[in-house]
């Protein structure tokens, strides 16, 4: 090809099977152009590049507007494999003078054919165009009505001078009379100040002024007074490069939401350059669009303003350490308070199903959604203004100092598509400087020098420093922390109404039984008579013998129930089928040195109820600082934060909303979003938002097979009906044909459990299987195994007619693989030959 520099117009097009947008331009060609004026057509599909492969059979159509002619022409196909395309202004447009359609056509071998686009551009005639007839004729008419013109324009402008001159010479001497008077009183005033220096100087030689000292403790209020300066600074793209923050630190980029508005953190695409271009300026011909590819998509721009770098960049870094603000953090909260005012301005237009359509919105950090919507229904680019006061300001500006503004238009239907169209967007800050505020500010933070912190306060070893009564507090609590909370941060793991595995739920038994779970939890309601009891239902009707709601009934009535449901339930005396009270519950939690974690039911309960709820923790040593209380009921737990200022609330939810974690950011910390294990908004999005908040979150009833999900998710507390908490267990998973010995139920399955301090439990009693040594009884999970092989004693019986019991060995194989044995196992020792029936053994040893 022949090396020609041409006039490029570069476009990016979606392609798509429904008939798309028409993509105005607004390029102009001249007739000079044909043949060296270019357009370079990006295709994309979904936002990705459309590969055009061998075989693609690639036309476009050319329709002048005037009259409908159609021409087809064949493009030039520049990167097959990023999907660009290239069209030269052909030589048919010579001589034509308006607008022109183009359309792309694209049949890939063996598919469907789509539609690549329209987009329109202009033609015009230039003054060199002299080799065509029509356009010599064009300017030969157009110089003479220039002619016409200027001659006419010259009379008018001859006559016009005329008449100014004689206005402007009455103007001036009117100007020179008001002179001459001005003089004349500048003369009187001079005359007046020789008379006020005279008085000054005699005051001076009197000693009559401040002394030097007497002026410096003053001269704050007598340099600035006590007025504030207003400030306006204005956030553009100007000077934006893509991919860097240190030139201008705002960002821009696109994605569509399907169905939903995409949250800020959806936005994960920069913009391109020639995006942040386009945004730079206004009414310049060039313009960002974002359009939709596919159905039910909301075609959306996300304007990320960094509001924090814009002030520091205008401000400067040295202007908020003088203030005191040394932290991100601090800087954040600073300028939440000097900003008066923010404006977003932006110049757009929007299509969709429905006809012009765009929105403007902003989002708010704290309820996590967009606010303040803005519509515009303009066909052309209109402005539209968010304007964010004073009280609003806080719930705008992110953790990063930043604001997220969003545009967008209605969702696209099945067979018309969605677009927006942004000529410019800018953001107006407006904040008040106080000179005498900063100075102050600058002489507190001098003296912070001074001021104690934390290690300093505690070591306690200096008695040159101060203690401010902020710094005394903050003190106070990271000393009392302990005392405030007498559990380990972490991850923890909650029985569910005790040990329900084995024993019948909310149980005497149930909760007695709790042996490898940080905290058990129960349900308590109250009686007729104002005493508070363990039952989950609002019935006895599931779990007992009786029937009827708990709060109809006495304590007495209530005691006289037996608990005739639940696993293993037959097996339990009298005395433990009976409905445990609250005060039984504390006290199995007290001796086994267990969390209680306590749900109230759903109610409306008396003040006289709350108080004897905290007699009866008091009655234990239960305070805010070693139970927690919880509910689904929000009123309950507010009335529960008004007795216990710290205690850890638990707000139990079915799945977690915008208004479930205002309530919890309400009830204040410390305070645990508890939500249904299998809800879909128990996600890590949601989890990092609570965590942002301050508070945990907590997921109930968490079976064995989902614990490694919650935990990849961060959640703080696991409730489980599992055998399996903080401490693990696992029953064996017998292998080579052997099978638990289960005699009846009288025995227990093979099992393996952490018993703490680095050491393992195994436990089994099998028949069947292989006699061999180093068979394979079953695999070890990993948290079991040990480093090296270990060995143990066990029962072997070797006769069933004579009763006979020999004593053989079993092998703990560790991850080193033993000799002529498969390691991380549970496997056949010695003696095991003459084994008739069943083995049995138990041992702890080191992990």
């Amino acid at each position: 090809m022949e090396n020609v520099v041409y006039k490029d117009t570069k476009l990016e097009i979606n392609v798509k099977a429904i008939e798309p947008e028409i993509f105005l331009t607004k390029a102009t060609y001249y007739s000079y152009d044909v043949e060296s004026g270019r357009f370079v057509i990006h295709l994309k599909k979904d936002l990705t590049d459309f590969s055009i492969p061998e075989g693609t059979d690639l036309k476009m159509t050319l329709i002048k507007l005037s009259d409908n002619t159609k021409y087809i022409v064949i493009p030039e196909i520049e990167d097959r494999v990023k999907g660009i395309i290239s069209l030269v202004i052909p030589k048919i447009l010579l001589g034509y003078v308006g607008g022109v359609r183009a359309g792309i056509f694209i049949k890939p071998p063996n598919s469907q054919s789509v539609h690549g686009g329209y987009f329109t551009f202009s033609m015009a005639l230039s003054d060199i165009d002299d080799d065509n007839e029509e356009m010599v004729e064009f300017y030969n008419q157009l110089f003479e009505d220039m002619a016409v013109n200027f001659e006419k324009d010259v009379n008018e402008l001859m006559a016009n001078v005329e008449e100014h001159a004689v206005e402007k010479i009455i103007e001036y001497d009117k100007k020179f009379e008001e002179v001459e008077t001005k003089v004349s009183s500048m003369e009187n005033q001079a005359a007046n100040m020789e008379v006020k220096q005279e008085e000054i100087l005699k005051k001076i030689v009197e000693n009559d002024v401040p002394t030097k000292s007497e002026s410096s403790a003053n001269v704050i209020y007598q340099v600035i007074g006590k007025d504030k300066v207003r400030v306006s600074l204005t956030l553009d793209y100007q000077n934006k490069i893509r991919g860097s923050m240190l030139e201008n630190p705002n960002w821009a980029g696109a994605a569509h939401g399907l169905n939903n508005l995409p949250l800020p953190s959806d936005f994960k695409n920069e913009a391109v350059q020639e995006r942040y271009d386009a945004l730079a300026s206004r009414g310049e011909g060039d313009y960002v669009h974002v359009g939709t590819v596919s159905s039910n998509q909301y075609p959306c721009f996300d304007h990320r303003w960094g509001v924090l770098e814009g002030l520091k960049h205008f401000l400067g870094e040295q202007f908020f350490i003088d203030r005191g603000a040394t932290t991100f953090e601090e800087q954040v909260e600073m300028i939440k308070e000097i900003l008066i005012e923010i404006k977003s301005n932006v110049w757009s237009f929007g299509k969709g199903p429905s006809g012009n359509y765009v929105v403007q919105a902003v989002f708010n950090s704290v309820g996590n959604n967009w606010t303040g919507a803005k519509t515009n229904s303009s066909s052309s680019f209109f402005k539209t203004t968010i304007t964010s006061s004073k009280d609003g300001i806080a719930n705008i500006i992110d953790d990063n100092g930043e604001i997220n503004y969003i545009v967008y238009s209605e969702k696209s239907s099945d067979s018309i598509g969605s677009g927006i169209y942004i000529d410019h967007t800018d953001l107006e800050l407006t904040f008040d400087l106080s000179v005498n505020e900063h100075i102050k500010l600058m002489m507190a933070q001098n003296q912070v020098e001074n001021i104690a912190n934390i290690e300093e306060a505690a070591e306690g070893k200096t008695d040159e420093k101060l203690m401010t009564p902020f710094k005394t507090k903050e003190f106070y609590l990271n000393e009392t922390r302990s005392r405030r909370q007498k559990w380990d941060e972490g991850l923890n793991w909650i029985a569910h109404r005790g040990n329900n595995t084995e024993y019948p739920e909310n149980s005497l038994p149930a909760f007695r039984s709790v042996r490898r779970h940080w905290g058990i939890e129960t349900d308590i309601q109250v009686t007729s008579d104002g005493q508070w009891v363990v039952m989950h239902d609002s019935t006895v009707d599931r779990t007992t013998n009786g029937s009827g709601l708990v709060s109809s009934m006495t304590l007495a009535q209530f005691r006289n129930l037996r608990i005739d449901t639940g696993v293993n339930s037959s097996l339990l005396s009298d005395e433990e089928r009976i409905p445990p009270t609250f005060d039984e519950f504390l006290l199995t939690c007290k001796i086994l040195n267990r969390i209680p974690v306590i749900e109230i039911k759903s109610g409306t309960y008396s003040t006289a109820n709350y108080s004897v709820l905290k007699e009866t923790l008091n009655l234990f040593g239960y305070d805010e600082t070693n139970c927690v209380l919880g509910s689904f009921d929000y009123t309950v737990l507010s009335k529960l934060r008004n007795i216990y200022t710290n205690m850890e609330l638990h707000y139990f939810v079915d799945s977690i909303s915008v208004t479930a974690i205002n309530n919890a950011i309400e009830l204040g910390i410390p305070t645990t979003i508890s939500c249904s294990q299998g809800s879909s908004t128990l996600s890590i999005d949601n989890v990092r938002l609570i965590h942002a908040a301050g508070l945990k979150v907590g997921a109930w009833t968490v079976p064995d097979e989902s614990f490694d999900k919650l935990i990849q998710l961060g959640v703080d507390y696991i409730t489980t009906n599992s055998l399996s908490g903080n401490l693990k267990y696992s029953a064996c998973s017998l292998s080579n044909g052997f099978t638990d010995n289960i005699d009846s139920g009288r025995v227990k399955e093979s099992f393996v459990e952490e018993v703490g301090g680095g050491m393992a439990h195994i436990s089994f009693n099998v028949e069947n299987g292989s006699n061999t040594q180093n068979s394979v009884i079953a695999m070890l999970p990993d948290w079991a195994v040990p480093i090296y092989k270990q060995f143990e004693k066990c029962c072997i019986r070797v006769s069933s007619a004579n009763g006979d019991v020999v004593l053989g060995t079993f092998d703990v194989n560790g991850r080193i693989a033993p000799y002529n044995g498969t390691a991380k196992s549970l496997a056949v020792g010695l003696k095991w030959s003459n084994r008739t029936s069943w083995a049995a053994g138990s041992t702890v040893y080191k992990v």
